[in-house]
């Protein structure tokens, strides 16, 4: 059972903290992810943005793929090559954000549905014997997420808001671990986890024109308490610091910024960019870059590139973004877990979404 769990907790894809979800909508994913500083974001301060009764509501599929790589070595010990020993590919739809706001005067009342860490992931292998009969077959399914239910509460004035969020903090995850071996009785772990927490989320945005605007979120530490057999999770707080720059003379480029530092004993940082054309009043076109490391492993990056567009009236918005996402394992070391010595992994995942936004 033990060496099954330490495999748990390194597996590439899904650790015991999961995939992080770095975006809420449509939007926020073809910015690189960036929410402190736009409507029906992270930053309950934003509801500022919101004139009138609105709702909105994001379907999301994501594909991720992996492909693990023995290292072959020669007879005087040299590295030669990579053998392909797995190949794992699953796909999801979900909901990714749902959101309602409500002005009343200098007020503004909202309420969010957020997902906050992804645990969907898939791997399957075959081991052989060297006249490629069938030994033994080793399947891992990861089912579930953790997510937030967040009422909001705004308040502007003039060209400052603040805003604050009580993050009712959910989940569930379900691991099913197969081995099935052609000599020996098929050996199966099964564990059901169910998370229960809360956090608190303060944020400032400072919009003195209409060509700039500046945010702060600042998140507290929580825990989020398990109801299985796992250990608890424990979540550092985080401060964000976010921006936009208009250029003046009627240019219809927004360029967006955002970093976001993770506070603990090895302090986690991420950083995001995002470009935002107006083609015409109602078409807009996207851009957006963000780089982040893995929560447990420091040495693991994930890069993404996204891109996505939107059109408007005054009732309905329609924004759609896709991005592709790259893991890095180049610089992990994995000597001290025999099963992973070896081994050269090659992840990525592509997320689409589309957001539907309702103003009345």
């Amino acid at each position: 059972m033990y060496p099954v769990l330490i495999l748990f907790l390194s597996l590439p894809g899904v650790n015991s903290l999961g995939d992080r979800v770095y975006y809420t909508d449509a939007r926020s994913l073809s910015l690189g992810g960036i929410s402190s500083v736009i409507e029906s974001g992270s930053n309950p301060a934003s509801l500022c943005f919101v004139d009138r009764i609105s709702g909105s509501i994001t379907p999301s599929y994501t594909r991720a793929n992996e492909q693990r790589g023995l290292r072959v070595y020669d007879s005087y010990g040299n590295n030669i090559g990579i053998s392909n020993i797995a190949n794992s590919t699953d796909g999801n739809i979900g909901i990714a954000a749902t959101s309602v706001v409500v002005p009343v005067k200098g007020f503004r009342a909202g309420f969010q549905f957020l997902p906050l860490w992804d645990f969907n992931y898939y791997y399957r292998r075959e081991y052989r014997d060297d006249f490629f009969q069938l030994l033994k077959t080793e399947t891992h399914e990861y089912t579930g997420s953790i997510y937030s239910v967040s009422p909001m509460l705004s308040f502007s004035y003039k060209f400052f808001s603040i805003g604050i969020r009580q993050d009712l903090i959910r989940g569930r995850r379900d691991a099913l671990i197969t081995v099935v071996k052609t000599d020996l009785p098929d050996s199966i772990i099964q564990q059901n986890d169910t998370y229960d927490g809360m956090a608190t989320g303060v944020g400032v945005i400072i919009l003195p024109n209409r060509h700039i605007s500046l945010a702060y979120l600042y998140s507290s530490e929580h825990t989020v308490d398990n109801k299985g057999t796992s250990a608890e999770l424990n979540y550092p707080a985080s401060h964000t610091l976010g921006c936009f720059y208009q250029p003046a003379a009627r240019i219809p480029t927004r360029f967006y910024g955002e970093y976001c530092r993770e506070t603990r004993p090895s302090s986690v940082n991420m950083y995001k960019v995002g470009i935002e054309h107006t083609i015409t009043q109602d078409y807009s076109i996207r851009y957006g870059f963000c780089i982040f490391p893995d929560y447990e492993q420091n040495a693991v990056w994930t890069t993404v590139l996204s891109i996505g567009g939107g059109y408007q009236t005054k009732k309905l918005h329609v924004d759609i973004a896709y991005s592709y996402n790259k893991r890095d394992y180049s610089s992990n070391d994995f000597t001290s877990l025999e099963d992973l010595a070896d081994i050269q992994i090659d992840e990525s995942s592509s997320i689409f979404l589309i957001s539907l936004s309702l103003t009345l």
